[in-house]
């Protein structure tokens, strides 16, 4: 989506391509010699840039509480391939997921929405 901004924190386009051929079926050191060159040399392996960027986009999925697409970033690295379209397709959640607002921890605990009482609102009963 060529107009959106990227989000705060959400990794860049050349992660998101190592990623995706990696997730497709290319081998580490294919993926990022071809999209990541600059990241191998100083005793960095392709694997090491590869779980590097795995772990980037797992916490951004935890940052918008999207745990249900953290698993897709921790797979093992052999079912890699049966997973590519649910990768795109959180790749895309992501890039769009809105910033949680400060009581969403209480909402995910208690799977309702925070609610104050009358009291605590400012506001009093006409009773």
């Amino acid at each position: 989506m060529p107009n959106d901004p990227t989000p705060a924190g959400f990794p860049d386009p050349t992660s998101i391509a190592t990623l995706r051929a990696w997730y497709a079926g290319m081998k580490s050191r294919a993926a990022v010699e071809q999209y990541r060159p600059a990241t191998l040399g100083d005793g960095r392996s392709a694997r090491d840039v590869l779980g590097h960027i795995r772990r980037q986009f797992a916490e951004f999925a935890r940052s918008r509480h999207r745990d249900d697409l953290v698993a897709l970033f921790q797979c093992d690295a052999s079912a890699r391939t049966r997973h590519i379209k649910a990768v795109v397709h959180a790749l895309e959640v992501m890039r769009s997921a809105p910033v949680p607002c400060r009581g969403s921890a209480i909402q995910s605990m208690s799977g309702h929405r925070p609610v104050l009482s009358r009291r605590y609102a400012g506001t009093t009963s006409s009773r």
